[in-house]
C-alpha cells in the first residue's frame, strides 16, 4: 500500500475510535446502540465495489442475464401447464358428469314409461258389480 493510503486509513480509524470514546462518554447504552447501528448502515450503503469491463465478465453477465431468461421462461411454462392440467381435469369432470347424467335420464325415463304401462294395465280392469268383484280385461 501507498504511504497516503496508509496514514488515510490509520486517519480514519483513529476518528472512529474517537468518536466511539465520545458516545460512550456522553450518551446511553440506548444512544449509543442506535447511533452505532447508523454509523453502520451509512457505511454499508457508502461502500462500492467495481471491477473493470473485460470478455470474462461481459460473458458471465450474458450468462446471468440468460438464466435470469430462462428461469421466467420455466415459471411460466410451469403456469401455463398447470393452468392446462386444471383445464383437463374440469373437461374430464364435466365429460364423467355427463355420462352418469345420461345413465340417469335413461332409467328415470324407463321407469316413467313403466309406470304409465302399469297404469294403463290398471286402468283395463272393469268392475262389473259390488265391492271386490272385478273382471280383468286382457292377458292375465
Amino acid at each position: 500500500m501507498s504511504d497516503r493510503r496508509t496514514v488515510a486509513i490509520t486517519f480514519t480509524l483513529a476518528l472512529a475510535v474517537g468518536m466511539l470514546l465520545v458516545a460512550l462518554v456522553s450518551a446511553s447504552p440506548d444512544v449509543i446502540a442506535r447511533r452505532t447501528l447508523e454509523m453502520y448502515t451509512n457505511a454499508l450503503v457508502g461502500i462500492s465495489v467495481g471491477i473493470a469491463e473485460n470478455p470474462y465478465n461481459q460473458i458471465a453477465q450474458q450468462i446471468a442475464d440468460r438464466e435470469g431468461e430462462l428461469t421466467e421462461r420455466e415459471t411460466s411454462l410451469v403456469a401455463s401447464e398447470q393452468a392446462l392440467q386444471r383445464r383437463e381435469n374440469s373437461i374430464e369432470w364435466k365429460a364423467t358428469l355427463a355420462v352418469y347424467s345420461m345413465a340417469l335420464s335413461i332409467i328415470l325415463f324407463i321407469l316413467v314409461g313403466f309406470n304409465f304401462y302399469r297404469d294403463w294395465q290398471r286402468s283395463r280392469v272393469v268392475q262389473t258389480s259390488g265391492p271386490g268383484y272385478a273382471i280383468r280385461i286382457g292377458k292375465k
